[in-house]
C-alpha cells in the first residue's frame, strides 16, 4: 500500500477565497524546495481561475514561516547553481503574489526570512500582537532575497528596512504594526479569521480594478508623469468594462454592485 506523500502547502477554499497553509509544523513551517514548488503551483493556479477573488497566505501550528529550510542546505554541498534555482522559485512565487489578485498574509507566531519576504510581498499584512518578524539573513550570511528589498522599504522607509535587513533584529506584532509592516492586529490565534472576512469583503470588489493597482505599484518607484500616464492607461480600458457599468449602476441605484472580473 502506497502512504500518500503529505502536503506541504494545505489548501482550501471558502467561496471565492483561496487558502493556502504553509504545513511543516517541526519545523516552524521553514520553507524547503518541495514547498516552495507547492506553493508556486497553487498560487500559479489560482490567479488563473476567474472565480477565485482573494488569496490568503497562512501557516500552520502557530507559526506563519520561520524562513528558508537551513537544515535541508546543510547536508548538501555548496553549489551556486542549485542555489540560483532555488531562490527563483521563490522570486516566481513573490511575482505572483505582486500579481493581480488581491494577497492577505494571516501571521501568528515567527515570519523570519524568507517568510517575512513572503508576508511583506502581500497586499494585506494581518498578524497576532505577540508574532514575531524579523530579516534574519544576516545572521546566517545572506542577503535579503524573495523580494524583501524591494517590498519592505515599500512598506516602511528605506530606514527602517536598511535597520532591520542589516542588524536581523526580531519586532513584535505591535512594533511591526506601529511601523507599518502590518496593516491590523489581532489577539493571539485570531490572525486567520479576521484575514478570512477582510479577504471576503475584498473579493466583492471589481477585480480588474484591485489588478491594475497592482500593476501600477507593482512599477514603484517610479516618476509622477510615468505614474499619471499608467493610470490614464488603465481608466480609459477600464471605463469600457462590464465591471464599471455595474459599479455605475449600482452606485446611482443604491446597491451593492456585483463584479464578474469582465
Amino acid at each position: 500500500m502506497t502512504v500518500p506523500k503529505k502536503r506541504l502547502v494545505e489548501i482550501e477554499r471558502q467561496g471565492s477565497v483561496m487558502i493556502f497553509s504553509l504545513s511543516a509544523p517541526e519545523r516552524r513551517n521553514a520553507i524547503c524546495v518541495a514547498m516552495r514548488t507547492e506553493l508556486l503551483v497553487a498560487l500559479g493556479e489560482a490567479t488563473s481561475d476567474a472565480s477565485v477573488r482573494a488569496i490568503v497566505l497562512t501557516g500552520e501550528a502557530g507559526h506563519f514561516c520561520a524562513g528558508g529550510d537551513l537544515s535541508a542546505a546543510h547536508s548538501q554541498p555548496i553549489d551556486p547553481q542549485r542555489t540560483a534555482a532555488n531562490v527563483r522559485i521563490l522570486q516566481d512565487v513573490v511575482r505572483l503574489i505582486a500579481g493581480p489578485k488581491p494577497v492577505l498574509a494571516a501571521i501568528e507566531g515567527s515570519a523570519f526570512g524568507a517568510g517575512m519576504a513572503l508576508a511583506a510581498a502581500c497586499d494585506f499584512v494581518i498578524a497576532a500582537r505577540d508574532s514575531r518578524f524579523a530579516a534574519s539573513f544576516s545572521k546566517v550570511g545572506l542577503c535579503a532575497d524573495a523580494g524583501l528589498t524591494w517590498s519592505l522599504p515599500q512598506r516602511i522607509g528605506v530606514a527602517h528596512s536598511r535597520r532591520l535587513m542589516i542588524s536581523g533584529e526580531s519586532v513584535m506584532g505591535v512594533q511591526a504594526y506601529q511601523i507599518g509592516l502590518v496593516d491590523e492586529l489581532t489577539e493571539k490565534g485570531e490572525a486567520l479569521g479576521v484575514a478570512l472576512k477582510r479577504a471576503q469583503r475584498v473579493s466583492e470588489l471589481a477585480p480588474l480594478s484591485i489588478a491594475a493597482v497592482k500593476s501600477i505599484l507593482g512599477n514603484y518607484p517610479y516618476s509622477l508623469t510615468d505614474a499619471l500616464e499608467t493610470e490614464l492607461a488603465n481608466q480609459v480600458r477600464l471605463v469600457s468594462t462590464s465591471d464599471y457599468f455595474e459599479g455605475r449602476s449600482a452606485f446611482l441605484e443604491k446597491r451593492s454592485a456585483v463584479f464578474t472580473g469582465a
